[in-house]
């Protein structure tokens, strides 16, 4: 099983505990969310996100509040990094 990407993402934390993802680096190019979907809990604790950027590429981005690192999970091309 291969395991998630790290990526830098730029993010918004709100006082209520809720996380905004607003643009992530992919192999050394930004990409701005236009739009956002489902969000869950692991198991081990890392919240996913659904995102989406332009054009229409729907991407998993997680993050693990206990190294405070966010990584690609699943990328447009549907393969799966976990």
């Amino acid at each position: 099983m291969t395991e998630p990407t790290p990526v830098e993402v730029e993010a918004r934390f709100w006082p209520d505990g809720r996380i905004e993802p607003l643009a992530f680096r992919w192999r050394g190019q930004w990409h701005a969310i236009s739009g956002h979907g489902r969000q869950w809990q692991d198991p081990q604790g890392r919240r996913h996100f659904l995102v989406m950027t332009v054009p229409d590429r729907i991407w998993e981005l997680a993050f693990d509040p206990a190294t405070l690192r966010w990584y690609v999970v699943r990328r447009p091309s549907g393969v799966w990094a976990v």
